[in-house]
């Protein structure tokens, strides 16, 4: 007789368990950067040509290189990402920026989660008073927009985000009683 138990692989464990996504913000806040490093690059060079025009013109290589590298640098922090990694009960979330450098912000575990519920179904949570409000969202609070309640360290707080289907199951996962799923794909 054929053994038709099927083990399954560690893998497959973790695949049921684990989920990580990105978001990218996209904000006036940003476009606004962007502008004004380009027009202060603009004003910087134009100055020092002015000034520098009496003078040397070779002056005017450094000015522009360094005009430039301040330019490269500052431009970075006009592409923010949120990634969200949910693994082994913990919620991580990284702050990404010019899509370079990482850094984690925040963590929570799962058994603090009170609720995770698309925002639209409970605009009131956006009224209450919270020890700690975090969005992590893309700024649009759309279809796709939940709210994370939990218990922090400094009393009861909430996270907003983006989900996929796939990031619900996993939260489903880990406590199924606080997960509500609305109208996502």
């Amino acid at each position: 007789m054929a053994n038709n138990i099927r083990t399954i692989s560690d893998e497959e464990k973790m695949r049921s368990n684990y989920a990580e996504y990105l978001v990218r913000c996209k904000s006036a806040k940003t476009a606004l950067m962007k502008v004004g490093i380009i027009l202060g690059a603009i004003v910087i060079i134009a100055l020092a040509f002015m000034l520098v025009l009496r003078w040397v013109a070779a002056a005017m290589l450094p000015i522009f290189v360094g005009t430039m590298a301040l330019g490269w640098y500052l431009w970075r922090f006009t592409t923010l990402e949120y990634e969200y990694i949910i693994i082994s009960a913990t919620v991580e979330f990284h702050r990404i920026y010019g899509e370079r450098s990482r850094k984690k912000i925040h963590e929570i575990k799962t058994s603090d989660i009170e609720k995770v519920a698309p925002l639209h179904a409970h605009p009131e949570v956006m009224d209450a008073e919270y020890a700690e409000i975090y969005d992590f969202s893309d700024g649009k609070h759309g279809e796709d927009c939940f709210y994370i309640l939990y218990n922090g360290e400094k009393g009861k707080s909430i996270i907003y985000i983006n989900v996929i289907k796939k990031t619900l199951d996993v939260f489903k996962y880990y406590k199924a009683s606080a997960v509500e799923y609305g109208n996502i794909k």
